[in-house]
C-alpha cells in the first residue's frame, strides 16, 4: 500500500518503517496509562475530550440531514474542501489545508465556525487564504435560518 508514494520507493526510508506484526511496534504504540495525569498528557487528553464534545453537539445531529459530500481540491498537493448540503439548505463546510504554506481560496465557504485549528481563522478567511497545516469546520444555515 506504500508503493504509490514516491518516499517510500527509497530503500533507507523503507527500512524505517516499523514492522506492523512485531510485538515491538505493538508494546511501543501502547498506551502508558501511569502517565495519564503528567501536564503535558493531561493537557492533550482535555483536547481531546473537548474535540468529542464538539463532534458530539455540533456534527453528530447533523449527519442525517446530509447529502452526498462534495470534495475539490484547493491545491493539488494537500489542500481541499469538502461541502455536504442538508435537506433544510444549510450546508457543513470542512476546509483543510495539509501543506507547510498558506494557501488562498477564493469563493469559498463561510457560516459560523465549529472548529478551527488556528485562532485567527477569521482574519484568514478575510485574506481568503488556509494557513498552513489548517483544518476549518464551518456550519453555513438555510435561507429559511434553520
Amino acid at each position: 500500500e506504500f508503493q504509490r508514494f514516491e518516499r517510500f520507493r527509497d530503500e533507507a526510508v523503507w527500512k524505517s518503517v516499523p514492522d506492523p506484526c512485531s510485538e515491538s511496534t505493538f508494546l511501543a504504540a501502547r498506551l502508558d496509562w501511569s502517565r495519564l495525569e503528567k501536564p503535558e498528557h493531561a493537557a492533550w487528553r482535555e483536547h481531546y475530550r473537548r474535540l468529542l464534545a464538539k463532534r458530539k453537539r455540533d456534527i453528530v445531529p447533523l449527519i442525517p440531514k446530509l447529502s452526498a459530500g462534495r470534495c475539490t481540491r484547493i491545491e493539488p498537493n494537500g489542500a481541499f474542501s469538502v461541502d455536504w448540503q442538508m435537506s433544510d439548505g444549510s450546508a457543513l463546510h470542512l476546509l483543510a489545508n495539509l501543506t507547510d504554506r498558506s494557501v488562498p481560496v477564493v469563493g469559498r465557504a463561510a457560516g459560523r465556525v465549529i472548529f478551527a485549528t488556528h485562532p485567527d481563522i477569521r482574519g484568514a478567511m478575510a485574506k481568503k487564504e488556509l494557513a498552513p497545516w489548517s483544518v476549518t469546520w464551518l456550519l453555513e444555515r438555510g435561507h429559511d435560518g434553520r
